[in-house]
């Protein structure tokens, strides 16, 4: 009988390409494992591409006070009825997981329906790190194996993910090297998007990337982050748009990602830019962006999760960090640059600059990050 897990997985993207260090872990411990993952259903595709996730659920989510209309008793009814749904979903939930899993592994996720969903499918053996989120739900009333979290031990995001991979009994120090994450790429889909959105001759980039394209090399900019409201992560558009000339002028194809929320700075880099740019933000899905960024030659972004979906297709790539701390969670990937400028203020993780200056990001010019770039695709 194969060993069943089950894994709850913060609904982000970085966090999921992350876990799946986790998950090529589990399939290499054990030679007959299941592996199950819960999480928003709108990255269900992307963990299709994972060929180590066998099915995927939907995270409950709390009913807020703001998606009901009319008078205050009228939402205050409607919250009730919502809260009694979700209550009674949550057990049938909980009820029908009884006696199949295994073990459940809760990545670092602070939300009490999970441990009341533990609580209730009473699997075996529950793995995760000790907090609390007030009143009775400290995760140690919950958990069977509940370990505390070494922040120096352990000082990536994928540190903490792996380690819950090991026996309790382990130190960190003697845990092994972390499986980098590698996506699918289903190349007649990146054919299609090719097609779909009229990108010129693209062919398949070669597996060493620094020997010449059949095509015009490809430059993909991830130039926001967190839906364009983290500003103290997002380096200048118009710095973006002085990278953007300087490889236009040498023949790349410019492709800009992200998301709806993220088209109106990408925009702004296209109408900056002399040379042509394709911005592809809310035009393509998270697995046309998997498969497009499988054909790039190289990516320049903030730090964001379309940054590790491009590591884990073996795109190069040079990230700027601002107010994020590089070692928390960098880019899983051989090929790699990294660029931050030390400030006393830096990792302030704040989304609005605090001084007002936001020299993290403008003291790296489009020059450091060119000569990054160059290096970087011009050597092993």
């Amino acid at each position: 009988m194969p060993k069943r897990i089950l894994v709850f997985v913060q609904p982000l993207i970085g966090d999921i390409v992350l876990a799946q260090s986790l998950f090529k872990l589990l399939k290499s411990q054990h030679s007959n494992v299941t592996i199950d993952v819960f999480t928003s259903k709108f990255f269900y595709p992307l963990l299709r591409r994972m060929p180590e996730v066998r099915r995927t659920f939907e995270m409950l989510q709390k009913p807020k006070r703001e998606n009901f209309s009319g008078t205050k008793i009228n939402k205050t009814i409607q919250m009730f009825f919502a809260v009694l749904g979700l209550g009674w979903n949550l057990l049938r939930l909980g009820l029908s997981l009884r006696g199949y899993y295994h073990q459940a592994i809760v990545l670092p996720y602070r939300g009490k329906l999970v441990m009341i969903l533990l609580w209730i499918a009473q699997i075996p053996v529950r793995t995760g790190y000790s907090y609390s989120t007030g009143n009775i739900f400290r995760t140690d009333n919950f958990l069977t194996d509940s370990r505390n979290l070494d922040r120096m031990a352990l000082p990536r995001t994928v540190d903490k993910y792996v380690y819950l991979g090991y026996s309790p009994e382990t130190p960190p120090a003697q845990c092994g090297p972390i499986l980098m994450p590698k996506l699918t790429v289903d190349s007649e889909n990146a054919d299609a998007c090719v097609k779909r959105f009229n990108l010129g001759t693209v062919h398949p980039r070669v597996i060493d990337y620094r020997q010449p394209s059949r095509s015009a090399p490809i430059l993909a900019l991830v130039p926001s982050t967190r839906y364009g409201k983290d500003l103290s992560r997002i380096w200048p558009y118009k710095l973006f748009s002085k990278v953007v000339d300087y490889y236009g002028a040498r023949g790349w194809q410019i492709w800009i990602f992200g998301s709806e929320r993220d088209y109106q700075i990408s925009e702004q880099v296209a109408l900056t830019a002399k040379a042509s740019v394709h911005n592809l933000c809310a035009k393509t899905t998270i697995v046309d962006a998997i498969d497009l960024l499988s054909r790039a030659h190289l990516c320049i972004c903030n730090d964001t999760g379309l940054m590790h979906i491009a590591a884990a297709v073996g795109c190069p790539i040079v990230v700027v960090y601002g107010a994020s701390a590089s070692i928390t969670t960098p880019p899983l990937t051989k090929h790699a640059k990294i660029l931050e400028y030390e400030l006393p203020c830096k990792d302030c993780r704040s989304s609005i600059c605090r001084y007002g200056h936001y020299r993290c990001l403008t003291e790296i010019t489009p020059t450091a990050v060119i000569e990054a770039a160059d290096s970087l695709i011009g050597t092993a």
